[in-house]
């Protein structure tokens, strides 16, 4: 019996110095979490690639651990986390892999794949009202320059539509091409300059009323311009279209009354009707080779009265300025 005894004394002993190790190990993990999320910032300023890693670690590590030990945390460590959480899953989201910052009148958009859409069926009434869900509203009058970082590879429908004080647009060198969806940034009346890389489409109205820009400076890589791509873009002068186009729809410079030079360095195959329906009625077409002489845009061009300059003119012969 006092063998008994004793194996359970020597149990019981055990058992109690596993539950004060456990203790330890729930206290040491809610700790070192704690002080792990004490110093962590997460702001419109401040976010970067790194930071939303950072935070869906903290966000793992939080989930990991067990009820007891989330309780055993302090209140406004659990508070932090879910307002992390919420920044990262709502407030700088703007793509399912996609985030923005925003810091001295300059929106960064970063991370990888498409960009949310905001309107469904296109309604010039009722654009305002559909864009009011981006997670960046507030920003829309305040931002001077919008950026598109690499990884990015679709700017969604009506994602910078109505952006009132944007003055310049950078999308930036890529190795992935990038589509520029449906009215993504039309209606900003301020855009003045636009510098692209590696795009591929630009869909249907993406520059639409786009007042104040007077050169569209194409990037290589760009294989198609949407119907009503630079819809009434009224102070637009000159477009140069890269080698890569292929495809120009319809509308395409639906009411763009300045518009009196276009550069064709290729060869445009496909071309809708009507592509300068009230815009000027007599431009000039500069043809930077032979193939481009030939091209369907060419020919529709010269039927609306254009006047085609051949391969050899002069550059700058004009600047758009």
């Amino acid at each position: 019996m006092k063998k008994i005894g004793k194996l359970i004394r020597i149990g019981l002993f055990g058992m109690i110095c596993m539950m004060i190790a456990a203790t330890k190990a729930e206290a040491t993990a809610a700790e070192g979490l704690e002080r792990r999320v004490a110093g962590f910032d997460l702001s419109a300023e401040t976010m970067t690639m790194d930071k939303v890693n950072q935070a869906k670690a903290v966000i793992a590590e939080y989930d990991a651990l067990s009820v007891k030990e989330q309780r055993a945390l302090n209140v406004e460590t659990r508070e932090k986390i879910l307002s992390v959480r919420k920044g990262i899953n709502d407030v700088f989201r703007c793509g399912p892999e996609a985030w923005y910052r925003y810091k001295d009148g300059v929106l960064t958009v970063f991370g990888r794949g498409v960009l949310y859409d905001y309107i469904e069926n296109f309604d010039e009434k009722n654009l305002e009202n559909d864009v009011r869900k981006r997670s960046y509203q507030n920003y829309a009058s305040d931002t001077k320059k919008v950026v598109i970082e690499d990884g990015i590879t679709k700017i969604g429908r009506g994602a910078f539509a109505c952006f009132s004080g944007m003055e310049e647009l950078q999308i930036r060198r890529r190795q992935t091409k990038v589509i520029i969806g449906k009215a993504a940034f039309f209606e900003c009346t301020n855009l003045k300059i636009i510098s692209m890389k590696n795009v591929s489409a630009i869909e249907f109205c993406g520059f639409g009323k786009c007042k104040k820009l007077k050169k569209a400076d194409l990037p290589e890589g760009l294989v198609s311009v949407g119907k009503s791509a630079f819809l009434e873009c009224v102070g637009l002068k000159m477009v140069v279209f890269p080698v890569s186009l292929r495809k120009v729809g319809d509308y395409c410079f639906f009411g763009c009354k300045r518009l009196s030079v276009v550069e064709e360095k290729g060869r445009v195959k496909q071309c809708g009707k009507f592509i300068f329906y009230e815009a000027k009625k007599k431009g000039k077409v500069i043809c930077r080779s032979k193939k481009a002489a030939r091209s369907t845009f060419v020919k529709k061009a010269k039927a609306s009265g254009w006047k085609i300059l051949p391969k050899g003119t002069k550059k700058g012969v004009h600047t758009g300025k």
